[in-house]
């Protein structure tokens, strides 16, 4: 398989979504989101095969991992077979084998963890070859879609942890977006892509034509699987916050804060901000 495509993007910005419509296409995956790539990296760095059985455990049992519904023996006999050479091409069988199990030829594949943002140096290292979408949405709707999941009780399983004080979560945005731009500074023009959530929901043909480019799958054909719900493996623990996934595309769902009660707060901490 090609080199990994890593979604970066602030919380609650139209990631999941962008995931799964990355992931609505034959040949390519773009699982829900487990972080064992960089969790388990400082144990498997200097990668032996005498480490594959171990490796398979460790990843079986990281955090969100069940949504891949995957099974030890099965999983462990591929990457045995596949004989990774690296912890790079260990992780991939992982991800390609998620694939062939939901009947995929897989040629392209990806990641969206949102947390990353505070790794990208480790997932550089591990793949210094990785190409890298920055995916943007207005900050407003992103502001009030952190005060719509802190709504949420607080006993659902894996429910994100979001800030609460609008200035604060303002200065979080700003300070994600800060991160994210001075590392792909150092990433090669031809490894990179911005786009605009708001252009994902718009359908703009030219946007979506120039992504195919970059990512390797005809995405408008995907948006299409992904309005038909086909692929779609989003977990139904994070349904609760993630309920939009199992919607179509609309370009209504654009300054949603508008409709926020605290609509008047979000717009003048936003205007304090630098953007």
């Amino acid at each position: 398989m090609r080199e990994p495509i890593f979604i970066l993007a602030n919380p609650r910005s139209g990631s999941s979504v962008f995931r799964l419509i990355l992931n609505s296409s034959h040949n390519s995956i773009f699982p829900p989101e487990c972080g064992f790539i960089q969790w388990l990296y400082p144990k498997y760095k200097n990668w032996n095969k005498d480490m594959v059985d171990d490796f398979v455990i460790d990843v079986l049992n990281s955090k969100k991992m069940e949504g891949w519904d995957l099974s030890y023996p099965n999983l462990s006999t591929y990457i045995h077979i596949s004989n990774p050479k690296t912890y790079a091409d260990a992780c991939s069988y992982v991800y390609k084998f998620y694939g062939l199990k939901l009947g995929k030829d897989v040629q392209i594949w990806g990641d969206k963890n949102n947390y990353y943002i505070h790794h990208l140096d480790t997932i550089s290292e591990i793949y210094p070859n990785a190409k890298y979408i920055w995916l943007k949405r207005n900050p407003k709707d992103v502001c009030a879609s952190y005060l719509k999941v802190n709504d949420l009780p607080d006993t659902l399983e894996y429910k994100p942890k979001m800030p609460t004080d609008i200035d604060f979560i303002f200065n979080e945005i700003r300070e994600n977006y800060l991160k994210i731009e001075d590392f792909l500074k150092n990433i090669d023009e031809s490894n990179k892509y911005l786009v605009n959530f708001e252009d994902i929901l718009s359908k703009n043909e030219s946007i979506l034509n120039q992504i195919s480019k970059f990512v390797g799958i005809d995405v408008i054909e995907a948006m299409n699987n992904f309005d038909k719900k086909l692929y779609f493996d989003e977990p139904k623990e994070m349904m609760a916050w993630k309920g939009k996934t199992k919607e179509v595309l609309d370009i209504n769902y654009t300054n949603t804060y508008k409709s926020h009660p605290k609509a008047a707060e979000i717009e003048l901490n936003y205007n304090k901000i630098e953007w």
